[in-house]
């Protein structure tokens, strides 16, 4: 593949695409205009000398110039603003930060600097250049995610899953063939070429991110292999009450915010949900089928008080799983949005898509107890006492035992199997390359 050097130039907009501030400009401004652009996304955005500003009323730093720097005034009202240094890649709300000197040892301090700088670029992508180089060092991370996805496929930490960074490989390089000449955004409409930038832009905020879940490169081997730490005593606690499923969920819900953390989009949030909800539908086929075998074991005559207690918390317990699978099913379409406070949150959404399964496993346990009581004690009918016989019992023990020590079976074996694979992970670091 040729080498294609790409110099993303702003574009030079036209008298209509100027307008005059109200008030008279100062002495030193370097352009008495506000050029307008449009955002790749649609929306405009306005800059006055080195000043940005999604409003078109906004009061200019006049000792801010040249071409290394812009300052973007944010919020409602200008509350805050972000101080941008383009020839280092750096941004920072604290302006000591980029006039100052940062410690170029200081690791954690300039990715997080370097983020704020591509989340700029991400949102003001049509007044400035990228630097030479930007277009191949884009692809070159991608190559790299993709290599990462072949050689270890499910387990691969990048950024990008395979699939979408072949996607957006395979589309870099038929820009880079594409010899049509790209308009500027001279028609009201969004710029290719500033499309361009806003996705080179994303590709290297979401790449600094990554490295930022990785200690900026300071982890070691050991360190990736390393269990999580425990999540506390809430969560230990619940998952034991409801059988280890919120662990499970947690890996999952973990893994798909992490994404969209690192890529500010729901793609993987939203698979995930899918995943979830489709988990939801079967707890509530199961507790449907399991309330119908509830209640006929119920109308068995000679149940004690014992047998009707358990089978009616059985009954409880199952139309508990119902009702909580039904309403969690619905939540998972309205919560398939952006946010980056959701990752937080991600033991509480574990432990609360985990109800559902663990309520329907309490009501099989207590429908398997009130059966197996039902064998052992003695039954009263309408018309005199009733026992059962010893072969009656041992036809409805057995295959509860049975049922029982299959199920731990597999239980057992599964987490071993979970277990062994962890421990050959820490030999193979022990053995080296």
């Amino acid at each position: 593949m040729r080498a294609i050097s790409y110099n993303i130039s702003p574009p030079t907009l036209m008298p209509e695409n100027r307008t005059q501030l109200s008030s008279s400009p100062t002495q030193g401004q370097i352009d008495q205009m506000v050029e307008v652009f449009i955002h790749p996304n649609g929306w405009k955005y306005y800059r006055r000398g080195n000043t940005i500003s999604d409003f078109s009323s906004f009061q200019v730093r006049a000792d801010i110039h040249g071409d290394d720097y812009d300052i973007a005034q944010i919020g409602e009202g200008h509350s805050h603003s972000l101080f941008v240094d383009h020839k280092a890649r750096l941004a920072s709300k604290d302006e000591g930060e980029i006039w100052g000197s940062v410690d170029p040892f200081e690791p954690e301090k300039m990715h997080k600097l370097k983020i704020a700088y591509w989340e700029f670029m991400c949102k003001y992508p049509c007044h400035r250049q990228l630097p030479n180089g930007s277009f191949e060092a884009a692809q070159q991370l991608l190559h790299c995610y993709v290599m990462d996805g072949l050689r270890r496929r499910t387990e691969t930490k990048a950024p990008f899953s395979l699939e979408q960074s072949k996607e957006l490989l395979s589309y870099m390089n038929e820009h880079a063939k594409d010899e049509t000449e790209r308009l500027e955004s001279t028609f009201d409409i969004p710029s290719q070429s500033h499309a361009l930038t806003a996705l080179i832009s994303w590709i290297f905020m979401t790449s600094a991110k990554h490295r930022e879940i990785h200690s900026y490169g300071l982890r070691t081997k050991q360190d990736a292999l390393s269990p999580p730490k425990s999540p506390g005593v809430f969560f230990r606690l619940s998952s034991i009450l409801c059988f280890g499923v919120p662990r499970s969920h947690l890996r999952r819900i973990t893994e798909a915010l992490e994404f969209m953390r690192l890529q500010k989009r729901v793609d993987a949030w939203d698979e995930c949900l899918k995943l979830l909800a489709e988990e939801m539908a079967m707890c509530v086929l199961g507790a449907t089928v399991l309330l119908a075998s509830s209640i006929s074991l119920l109308t068995i005559p000679g149940m004690t008080t014992s047998n009707l207690a358990v089978a009616l918390l059985s009954v409880v317990f199952t139309l508990g799983s119902m009702m909580t699978g039904i309403y969690m099913q619905w939540q998972t379409y309205k919560v398939n949005f952006e946010d980056e406070n959701i990752v937080k949150q991600a033991t509480v959404l574990a432990v609360l898509f985990s109800i559902p399964a663990a309520l329907l496993i309490w009501a099989t346990l207590l429908f398997t107890g009130a059966v197996i009581m039902y064998a052992l004690l003695a039954l009263q009918s309408g018309s005199g006492s009733v026992e059962f016989r010893h072969q009656t019992s041992l036809a409805v023990l057995v295959p509860c035992v049975v049922f029982a020590l299959v199920m731990g079976t597999v239980v057992v074996y599964f987490r071993g199997l979970r277990a062994r694979h962890e421990k050959y992970q820490i030999e193979e670091l022990e053995k080296g390359p």
